[in-house]
């Protein structure tokens, strides 16, 4: 079986944390089916260290709890930065996402940060546009994210 791997960025992380945040909804929706996904043993879920620790917030922690999380190791440091040299509009934050998607084969990322769905990356949610403006319904369902009280909005 073909699991589905998905890349949380620090972009789709930050609207989660923020309820104030017009696209919260939408990348609590997305992060609804992407657990329920998880849940079910159909898709797994990635992050890495530089995503999560920017933020100071313990619940950042607890949405990468069902994460396999890089650490920034040297390696990771070096190959971010000469993609980042390389592709002067990429950036360090891009470019890490970048080679961790490449080395370990993830396909799709959790995202709002439009240059990867305009460079043919997949992308959750996958409506940008939508997302922005916060038009995407929010999942209903009892999952691992209401349960473990990341979400204390509702």
């Amino acid at each position: 079986m073909k699991h589905r791997r998905v890349l949380l960025d620090g972009s789709f992380i930050e609207v989660l944390l923020d309820p104030c945040d017009v696209r919260h909804n939408v990348a609590r929706a997305a992060f609804e089916r992407l657990l329920a996904e998880y849940e079910d043993g159909g898709t797994l879920l990635y992050s890495h260290a530089g995503a999560v620790g920017d933020f100071g917030d313990p619940r950042a922690a607890d949405i990468v709890a069902v994460c396999d999380v890089a650490r920034l190791d040297r390696w990771l440091r070096r190959d971010s930065e000469r993609v980042a040299h390389a592709h002067h509009d990429v950036g360090v934050r891009r470019a890490t996402a970048l080679v961790l998607m490449h080395r370990w084969g993830i396909d799709e990322i959790a995202s709002f940060d439009a240059f990867f769905l305009a460079n043919g990356i997949g992308t959750v949610p996958v409506d940008i546009g939508a997302a922005r403006s916060g038009q995407l319904l929010e999942a209903n369902g009892e999952t691992f994210a209401k349960r473990s009280g990341v979400f204390t909005d509702t």
